[in-house]
C-alpha cells in the first residue's frame, strides 16, 4: 500500500501495523464496555478506479485500508466491524465538499464490498454485509441526483444500480422524521435509522418509538452523544439523562440494535472520548 508523505520514515507495512495496534487498543476498550459492533465512518473517494491496485489514495472510501485492519483486529477481539460510508467527501482534497453521482456511488460501494473477502469480523445481517449510511435522506443536502423527489433524492437509483451488479448487501438508510414521504424508505432500503447527535433530550426516545411503528423495515435506534462545543455545528446541553432515557426506552421497546454515536476528530466534544 502507498501512504501520504505526512508519515516520513514509515513504510506502508509499518504504518498498517501501527493502525492494527491502534484498532486493537480501541476495540478492546469497546468490548470491555459491553459493545459488540463498531461501525467505521469513511467519506467516499469520487475518483476511485477499481481497475487499479488498492492504495490509500485509490480506495473506494477514505481510510479504507485502515478499515481492513479494523476487521483483522475485530476478529482477534471478538467484535463485528461495519461499513459506515459518509454522504460526501469533505476533506483537504475537496475542501468545499464533493458530492457523488449515481455511477460514482455504485463504483465506490461496489469497491468497498469487493475487498472484504470472507472477513469473519464483518458485520452481516441475514448473511449480507451491512452498509450503514450517513446522510441518505434528501434533506441532508447531498443527494446523488439533485432534483429527484424526496425522501431519497436518487438513492433509490444508487441501490438499484448496486443490486444490479449482483453484489449482496444490507443497506441501512439515514432518514429524517420531518420528511412526509419518509415511509417510502420501506421500498428502498433494508432498514432505517435517524442520525441525530444534537437532538433534544426527549426527541430520540419518543421519536424512535414512533418510527418503529411507522416502518415495515427494521428501525435501528441511536443514542445521541451531544455536542458540547458552542459555535461548532450544533450544541446540546450536557445531560446524562439524554443517554439514560434513550437506553431505558430502547430496552422497553425490545430493540435489537442500538447505535451509540460518537466522534471527536472535528473538535465537537461528544460524550464518549
Amino acid at each position: 500500500a502507498e501512504f501520504p508523505d505526512r508519515f516520513p520514515g514509515l513504510t506502508g507495512e509499518e504504518y498498517l501495523a501501527l493502525q492494527y495496534q491502534a484498532a486493537l487498543w480501541d476495540l478492546q476498550r469497546m468490548k470491555a464496555a459491553g459493545f459488540d459492533i463498531a461501525v467505521f465512518d469513511m467519506p467516499p473517494i469520487p475518483d476511485y478506479d477499481p481497475a487499479k491496485p488498492l492504495t490509500a489514495r485509490n480506495a473506494p472510501l477514505a481510510q479504507y485500508p485502515t478499515f481492513l485492519r479494523w476487521l483483522d483486529a475485530g476478529e482477534e477481539v471478538g467484535m463485528k466491524i461495519g461499513l459506515f460510508p459518509d454522504v460526501q467527501n469533505h476533506s483537504a482534497d475537496f475542501p468545499q465538499g464533493r458530492k457523488l453521482n449515481v455511477s460514482e456511488w455504485v463504483t465506490a460501494l461496489a469497491g468497498a464490498l469487493d475487498h472484504l473477502g470472507p472477513a469473519p469480523a464483518l458485520w452481516r445481517i441475514d448473511g449480507r454485509p451491512v452498509i450503514i449510511h450517513f446522510g441518505t435522506d434528501s434533506s441532508c443536502g447531498s443527494p446523488p441526483v439533485p432534483g429527484d423527489p424526496p425522501p431519497d433524492g436518487g438513492w433509490r437509483k444508487v441501490l438499484q444500480g448496486l443490486r444490479a451488479t449482483g453484489r449482496s448487501f444490507y443497506f441501512i438508510a439515514d432518514i429524517r422524521p420531518h420528511i412526509p414521504e419518509k415511509e417510502a424508505w420501506n421500498d428502498i432500503a433494508d432498514a432505517a435509522y435517524c442520525f441525530g447527535p444534537a437532538a433534544p433530550a426527549a426527541f430520540l426516545p419518543e421519536n424512535q418509538i414512533e418510527m418503529m411503528g411507522r416502518f415495515k423495515i427494521p428501525y435501528l435506534w441511536i443514542v445521541s452523544p451531544g455536542y458540547y462545543n458552542p459555535g461548532v455545528n450544533a450544541y446540546s446541553q450536557p445531560d446524562f439523562a439524554r443517554i439514560h432515557d434513550t437506553y431505558m426506552a430502547a430496552m422497553k421497546a425490545d430493540v435489537r440494535y442500538l447505535n451509540v454515536l460518537t466522534w471527536n476528530d472535528l473538535a465537537e466534544d461528544t460524550d464518549i472520548m
